[in-house]
C-alpha cells in the first residue's frame, strides 16, 4: 500500500461531497416553491450526512409554525409530529 493511500482516499472522498452538494444547491434553486425547496434540503441534507430523518421549519413572523417538512418517518410518525 502506498503511503499517500490516506490523502488520496480524502482527497477523492471532498471530491464526491463537493460534487453532491452542488448538485444539491442546483437542485434547491431551481424552483420557487417554498415546500419544495423545503423538500429538497431536507433531502439533501440527510443524504449528504446520511441521516436517517431530516424535518425542517419555518415560522412565520409572530413565530408561528409556518411550514413543516419532513423525510425519512412513516406517515404515523409523521402524524405523531404534527401532533
Amino acid at each position: 500500500m502506498k503511503s499517500d493511500d490516506g490523502p488520496t482516499r480524502e482527497i477523492e472522498m471532498l471530491r464526491e461531497r463537493i460534487s453532491r452538494l452542488s448538485a444539491a444547491s442546483v437542485r434547491i434553486s431551481s424552483s420557487l416553491d417554498v415546500e419544495t425547496v423545503l423538500r429538497e434540503i431536507v433531502g439533501s441534507a440527510r443524504s449528504l450526512t446520511g441521516a436517517r430523518y431530516g424535518a425542517i421549519t419555518t415560522v412565520d413572523d409572530a413565530g408561528e409554525l409556518q411550514d413543516f417538512v419532513a423525510s425519512g418517518f412513516s406517515p404515523d410518525q409523521y402524524q405523531e409530529m404534527l401532533g
